[in-house]
């Protein structure tokens, strides 16, 4: 029968018998992928199955949670706040109003302000905070906020989980969200927050005018008495000594004191003005220091103080104080700390040289007019004597009008201050939960089921050390597959007696044998390719006594063996098929005939060549020879003279010599074999042999004499090694053990 040749058999023709590597940088390719897939489909079925599971799973028995939302408007740029001063005056104008806005955010989910709201609304006596630890085991008396330190953290740690406040783009519209499995908790919270912070704020924002205010009325009382003891000596100086005017030759004098006790009036008010900022400045109040100072550093700073504070509660409740992000957080807010300070003590040093540098230029006027007046005194001591006694009533006078003016403007900050705050709406009972978000679930578990299955699926894959097609033993021996077989089964024969074996019909071919049971089949079409690829690897000195071997036992040895005989002796050849190994021989199975006597008893000379069994009748020039009587010794037996003699006398009777031998690695049985044939044929099982051991065995061969000319892979998938699928599938089941058959 003529044997068709495919272009995997042109590369058994190399001379050298070797490939080059096989270049495998270009990644896995989507064939490749699918072909994972349907591989390890198990695996991919069973993570799709429990990721979906556990996502239904979650979906139903999750803890409902609700959110209620609270919103009000925050502008700024709304308040007409009147203050102090022109610096006082711009304190709120001259901050961004982003910026306000974000640190008015942080201000709502201060402690001060949560820890009002927990009070209010009795939260460590109602679900779900009193389920915390730290009131289970200590549970505060009903009706009581008498908390630890301990509690409050966790109380706080609880409401901030929970808080969420955000402003919407584009707007100073922000919106407090809070969650809760309670509904009416979920929608009482968020109101409380914005009632407190409102008091909070109005608080906070009166304090510094209210310390200003204190000052200046205690100097007022001052003056108030000055002025009217420097009126009623105006009037006595009048009344004893007759003056109503001064002369004419004194205008020019009288003018330049009058300029100079108006400019001197006035440096003493900035005086007593940039005295009281200074006098605040010393109370290192950072939020009174941040709405007294023009710039908007200290607003940030305190704003970042805030949130890093925030941080570092949650973080520190979390993961306890040696967790390294808490330590970090308490370094970034040392650092914040140390600026908020560095800032204060700025603005500190800037109020005390306005301050110093006022009363210096009050000083100065006051050296000045004091010269003026002792002129104007030598002149007429009675006018100057007037002047004097005129110009502190005058001055103390309007001195006192002007800080009057700035204490009623103080008194009237904090009502047109609060106008920045404007409430629009109140948190809502919500009816339905916004968690678990069921679709989102549903989704995250479908992709994670598909995704992760497929990455499941290729991480085992890549982990998997086994041979799957030709290609992946090419590119590890870089040497030729002689063929590729597919899967093939069959029903494992019975142990045959030697009587039961005579007695076997005379048409009998076996099924293992697809190369003669079924000749169009995949199988018989590799076999094929195996005998044509041996018989074309040597075209000087085709090989005749050729050992087929492999790294371990279950590979597929003998089955190769036995159809590479068949197609041999369907060429014509007269060929002879030895089972060489005496440890565990299971040709006699393949072709139905007893195990003995075989070649321990040729060896011996107990059975002549021309007594071989041939099993198959159609097929006559095919001769077997089981194993016989095991020895002792089997690895000493195959490396004797006898066993070399007997393979030339067998060359002498037969064309080729298949000798089917023991699985290298376990035991040392063909290596000596191995440097006697004229070709080895190394055999893999896809799925099965690993790569290592493929190595190994070409290592071990690579030492000695011995011609290795390819593989033969078995069980492969032909849609992996073909890229179509073929019909008339086979299956083959190999046991993998090796161990010594009982006698």
């Amino acid at each position: 029968m003529p044997t068709r040749m495919y272009p995997q058999e042109l590369s058994a023709l190399r001379p050298d018998h070797e490939l080059p590597p096989v270049d495998s940088s270009d990644g896995l390719s989507v064939s490749e992928m699918i072909r994972v897939v349907r591989t390890r489909r198990s695996i991919v079925l069973l993570t799709f199955v429990v990721a979906v599971g556990l996502s239904v799973v979650y979906a139903l028995f999750a803890t409902r949670k609700y959110e209620g939302t609270g919103r009000l408007d925050i502008d700024p740029n709304r308040s007409s706040a009147t203050s102090l001063s022109d610096t006082l005056a711009q304190t709120l104008g001259d901050t961004q109003a982003s910026t306000r806005v974000q640190t008015e955010m942080a201000v709502m989910q201060s402690d001060t302000v949560l820890l009002r709201v927990a009070k209010r609304l009795d939260l460590p006596h109602r679900a779900p905070f009193n389920s915390i630890k730290s009131f289970r085991q200590h549970p505060p008396p009903p009706g009581s906020f008498d908390l630890s330190f301990r509690q409050q953290d966790d109380l706080l740690a609880k409401m901030k989980d929970n808080i969420k406040v955000s402003v919407s783009t584009g707007t100073t519209l922000v919106e407090v969200h809070f969650t809760s499995p309670d509904p009416l908790t979920a929608a009482e919270v968020p109101n409380a927050i914005v009632d407190a912070y409102i008091e909070q704020d109005l608080g906070a924002s009166s304090a510094g005018e209210a310390r200003v205010a204190a000052w200046l009325a205690s100097e007022m009382r001052d003056l108030r008495a000055q002025a009217a003891e420097a009126q009623t000596k105006l009037a006595e100086f009048q009344r004893e000594n007759n003056v109503i005017g001064i002369d004419e030759s004194q205008n020019i004098l009288v003018d330049r004191l009058r300029l100079l006790n108006q400019q001197l009036t006035d440096a003493e008010a900035d005086r007593i003005v940039k005295e009281s900022l200074y006098r605040v400045a010393q109370t290192h109040d950072p939020k009174l220091l941040a709405n007294l100072s023009q710039g908007a550093t200290l607003q940030i700073l305190r704003a970042q103080q805030v949130d890093v504070q925030n941080q570092y509660h949650q973080v520190e409740s979390k993961y306890g104080p040696g967790y390294p992000r808490v330590r970090e957080l308490n370094d970034q807010l040392q650092k914040i700390n140390a600026d908020i300070n560095t800032e204060t003590g700025s603005i500190e040093r800037r109020f005390e040289e306005e301050y110093l540098s006022s009363k210096k230029s009050e000083g100065d006027l006051r050296v000045n007019f004091q010269r003026e007046e002792q002129a104007f005194y030598k002149l007429n001591e009675g006018a100057a004597q007037f002047a004097m006694l005129r110009h502190d009533a005058t001055s103390t006078r309007d001195l006192y009008d002007a800080l009057q003016y700035k204490l009623k403007e103080a008194g009237i900050s904090e009502t047109l201050k609060s106008t920045m705050i404007r409430i629009i709406d109140n948190a809502r009972q919500p009816a339905i939960p916004v968690q678990p978000k069921v679709p989102m679930v549903l989704a995250i578990g479908l992709f994670l089921g598909v995704f992760g299955g497929v990455g499941l699926a290729l991480g085992v894959d890549a982990l998997d050390d086994t041979i799957r097609s030709s290609m992946d033993v090419e590119s590890v021996t870089h040497l030729p597959v002689l063929a590729a077989v597919p899967h093939i089964s069959f029903t494992q024969p019975n142990k045959l007696s030697a009587k039961a074996a005579l007695e076997k019909p005379a048409a009998f071919i076996p099924e293992t044998l697809p190369v003669l049971s079924n000749r169009e089949s995949v199988a018989a079409e590799a076999y094929r390719q195996l005998r044509t690829s041996v018989l074309l690897s040597l075209l000087d000195s085709p090989p005749r006594v050729i050992l087929v071997s492999s790294a371990h036992a279950a590979e597929g040895k003998s089955m190769t063996c036995a159809n590479y005989a068949a197609a041999l002796a369907l060429r014509g050849s007269s060929v002879l098929l030895i089972d060489a190994d005496l440890r565990r021989g299971s040709l006699h199975h393949f072709f139905n005939i007893a195990k003995k006597p075989g070649l321990t008893n040729a060896l011996s000379g107990t059975l002549l060549i021309d007594d071989f069994p041939r099993p198959i009748a159609a097929l006559p020039n095919l001769a077997v020879l089981p194993t016989g009587n095991r020895p002792p010794n089997p690895s000493e037996v195959l490396s004797s003279n006898r066993m070399s003699e007997f393979l030339k006398e067998c060359l002498k009777s037969f064309d080729y010599i298949i000798v089917d031998s023991a699985p290298i690695l376990p035991v040392d049985d063909s290596h000596s074999l191995a440097v006697r044939a004229d070709a080895v044929i190394l055999i893999g099982r896809a799925g099965f042999t690993r790569r290592r051991a493929i190595m190994r065995v070409k290592q071990l061969l690579g030492r000695t004499t011995s011609k290795m000319i390819g593989l033969v892979v078995n069980d492969v998938d032909m849609r992996i090694e073909t890229y179509y699928v073929y019909g008339g599938r086979y299956s083959y089941r190999y046991e993998y053990s090796y161990q010594t058959d009982a006698e």
